[in-house]
């Protein structure tokens, strides 16, 4: 129906970074009637537009409280806390999460690494180093059973960097060929090896 054809759209307009046309197909589909998914995309376009909380927040606190255990929704609490460096707000928000391998559109990958990324910014080395870990573990396995996944080794690479084996995570960083769904995650791969030329290169190169 025309509302399935106008969230379907937002999402290309969206994966296009077509911002601004994504914003408009969403407000279209919300005139329609409420749509929990539609208030996810809004909050996405705003963070990518704005990265404010506040503008981010007004859209994920429409979003009925049954949805709100949504892995999307709950991403995308996430991301909002780590804007304010807000460590607790952000494991609070994955903790409606009850896949240990978030597989969403919003993100796919180990919980793991993003509980991983809350320790790092509370200055708790020790439990982040775990979490980083148990990241690592589990892209190993995903890795086993796809192999060729480029988004599960980009992953990995940010993983063991995390628990500072740098050489390993560049040869794995190197190995990833960067593309929309890698360029983010080798950039983040890249900084935490201490490599910010390399970052930027490789998320430049994901964005064209």
């Amino acid at each position: 129906d025309n509302r399935e054809l106008l969230y379907h759209s937002s999402n290309m307009s969206r994966g296009l970074r077509l911002w601004r046309e994504a914003v408009d197909l969403n407000d279209r589909l919300l005139k329609q009637g409420p749509s929990w998914r539609a208030y996810v995309s809004r909050a996405i376009t705003e963070y990518q537009l704005t990265a404010d909380p506040q503008k981010v927040l007004h859209w994920l606190d429409m979003i009925p409280e049954m949805k709100r255990d949504e892995p999307r929704a709950a991403v995308m609490r996430f991301r909002v806390a780590m804007l304010r460096r807000d460590a607790v707000q952000a494991e609070r928000a994955l903790g409606v999460v009850s896949s240990d391998y978030i597989e969403d559109a919003q993100f796919t990958g180990p919980r793991a690494l993003l509980l991983a990324e809350a320790r790092e910014i509370s200055d708790h080395r020790e439990s982040a180093v775990n979490q980083w870990r148990l990241a690592e573990e589990a892209c190993r396995a995903r890795l086993k059973t796809l192999p060729e996944n480029a988004t599960a080794r980009a992953l990995l690479a940010i993983a063991v960097a995390g628990q500072k084996r740098m050489a390993e995570a560049r040869e794995l960083a190197d190995s990833v060929t960067p593309s929309r769904f890698t360029g983010a995650h080798l950039a983040h791969a890249y900084v935490l090896i201490g490599d910010r030329t390399q970052a930027i290169a490789r998320l430049r190169e994901g964005l064209s």
